[in-house]
């Protein structure tokens, strides 16, 4: 029993040293593929096998390159022969290559371990007759339109799927663009159909996407892969489990296109590309009727076909300086069809005559290329004459009158004699003294109490406004912060709008550039960049953090002049 047990343990520790000596040695990593050469739509195999325990898992990132790995598979299997120990790891990869020719697969780092770099060829023909059979039953269409385009404009990338076979576990790729940056914007779901192709009935699956190039040059969209299983029909004896499914892959082709610039005959302040574009009106009341002191709010839309709202410029100014003017968030919006994307940018002003007579509305207009006609044009509104009318003065309300005293008639002669017609004359304007006086205090004392009353409405208005304009911009300085914590852009130009209609109610800024104006250089270089960055359509991470810091240190500023110009405000309701 003893003897049992030194062998035992003397068994253990045998298999514990050979097993340390096979961990100290370097593993030795082999790479294979299932076969050589392989067709550039053909999906394959490449296995990587170690003949031990590897230092790391595999970093498998190198093939990215030249290949695109569909699956992967990792199977671990050890034996202990006469003692001696063997392991293996075999790592399975299903790729497909990226294009033809000669191509490396390169070495891939298993921790300190190294697989060998390898070679295989991979041609455009190197189909097999089920191959082309294959093509005939799935293949895809692209087309663009247009072919020829400018920066920031329109194109309409269309790829159709051709099935005449059942598919599973199928998938159709996004277009990627190489050689340039742009914008990509899959408009609506996809369309099915049926056609025939050479006396062949498919199932077409369509689906479009808008393509915006952001820079001038060389653009090209890269081909969208298809990616699924067909069934076989075959049955072998030898296969009791039937027959598998194979996988197939069709790529459509690539597309490169020349991105042309802004042209030379553009004279326009903002580039807008187009297939058209109208600028119009309304009014509230409609037909607009204005006077003095009552509100009107102007409308302005601008819709553009082929552009995103993103893309659209904030109107010109228009608005008198006799005017008070209240404007609303602009609202965006894209709406998208078949045939690309239209947007539209609507504008709304609420404005106050300050005075009456004749105004001048300018004309607004706004240039923008047309890609249709290739040349440049305008969407405006023309000039508008208005009048102004005054407001209608209250009608005068008549004040009571003194009673008139009865004086004799002429003509009649007092009975009483001379002497009483005295003493009636003195009584009667001794007593109409008398009503005077009395009269004269009363229309005093409610002067006086009128006065009080006034001025006391007049404290108490004073300080509810400055309670609720304080609460106000303590509301309006909370979202600000809220949007730059967020890091909205959008949200922080809606925010701040509304913040400087409370800081400067009586005349209101309508857009960013004014603010700045307005404000100190660091607040306004904050501003001019969140502006640039709303419509340069620029890549670049907006920092919120960073304007939020700059903007709250400028309150205290804001706040002391607030104070100053209140003191002075505040003798203009002394009584």
């Amino acid at each position: 029993m003893v003897i049992l047990d030194i062998m035992k343990k003397t068994t253990s520790i045998s298999i514990l040293i050979i097993m340390l000596f096979n961990i100290a040695e370097a593993a030795t990593i082999t790479v294979s593929s299932d076969r050589s050469p392989v067709g550039l739509n053909e999906s394959f195999a490449l296995v990587f096998e170690s003949d031990s325990s590897v230092d790391d898992e595999p970093d498998f990132s190198p093939l990215n390159k030249d290949f695109q790995v569909l699956s992967r598979n990792k199977n671990s299997s050890m034996n202990i022969i006469n003692g001696k120990i063997s392991s293996s790891t075999k790592w399975q990869l299903t790729v497909l290559a990226r294009r033809s020719g000669k191509l490396i697969i390169p070495s891939i780092s298993f921790g300190k371990d190294k697989s060998q770099a390898s070679f295989i060829n991979v041609t455009n023909a190197g189909r097999t007759g089920k191959s082309k059979a294959r093509s005939e039953d799935v293949f895809i269409e692209v087309e663009v339109m247009p072919g020829n385009i400018y920066v920031q404009a329109q194109l309409i990338y269309t790829v159709r799927l051709f099935l005449s076979v059942a598919t599973s576990n199928a998938s159709l790729s996004e277009p990627g663009i190489s050689g340039a940056s742009a914008v990509i914007e899959r408009l609506g779901e996809d369309s099915n159909f049926q056609t025939s192709r050479r006396g062949k009935r498919y199932n077409v699956v369509e689906r479009r996407y808008a393509i915006y190039p952001q820079v001038s040059g060389d653009l090209t969209i890269e081909p969208v892969m298809f990616q699924g299983q067909i069934s076989r029909n075959a049955f072998s004896l030898f296969d009791p489990f039937g027959p598998q499914p194979k996988t197939i892959v069709e790529r459509s082709e690539s597309f490169t296109l020349d991105v042309k610039p802004i042209p030379d005959g553009f004279s326009g302040s903002h580039w807008i590309p187009a297939q058209l574009l109208t600028l119009t009106e309304s009014w509230s009341p409609n037909p607009p009727v204005f006077k003095v002191g009552e509100p009107i709010t102007r409308t302005l839309t601008l819709n553009a076909a082929g552009q995103t709202a993103s893309q659209l410029p904030e109107l010109p100014a228009w608005v008198p300086d006799d005017f008070k003017q209240y404007p609303d968030q602009p609202t965006l919006n894209d709406s998208q069809t078949a045939k690309g994307i239209t947007a539209s940018r609507q504008e709304k002003v609420a404005i106050i005559p300050n005075k009456a007579g004749e105004f001048v509305l300018p004309e607004i207009s706004v240039a923008w290329w047309n890609t249709a006609t290739d040349k440049m044009e305008f969407a405006n509104l023309p000039e508008r004459r208005i009048q102004v009318a005054a407001l209608s003065a209250p009608a005068e309300v008549a004040g009571p009158t003194a009673p008139e005293l009865s004086r004799p008639s002429a003509g009649v002669e007092s009975t009483e004699g001379s002497a009483s017609i005295e003493s009636i004359t003195v009584q009667s304007d001794s007593s109409v003294r008398f009503w005077q006086i009395v009269s004269a205090a009363l229309v005093l004392l409610w002067s006086l109490t009128l006065i009080l009353w006034w001025r006391s409405r007049i404290k108490t208005s004073d300080s509810q406004s400055r309670d609720s304009e304080n609460l106000s911009l303590k509301q309006a300085v909370k979202a600000i912060q809220l949007a730059c914590h967020e890091n909205n852009p959008e949200q922080l130009k809606s925010e701040l709008l509304g913040w400087a209609n409370l800081i400067w109610p009586e005349r209101p800024a309508i857009n960013l550039g004014e603010i700045a104006k307005r404000s100190s250089s660091d607040v306004a270089e904050q501003l001019n960049e969140l502006n640039n960055f709303l419509y340069s359509q620029r890549k670049s991470n907006w920092e919120g953090q960073a304007f939020w810091r700059v903007f709250h240190d400028s309150q205290s500023t804001v706040r002391e002049s607030k104070k100053v110009e209140a003191g002075k405000l505040e003798p203009l309701y002394r009584i």
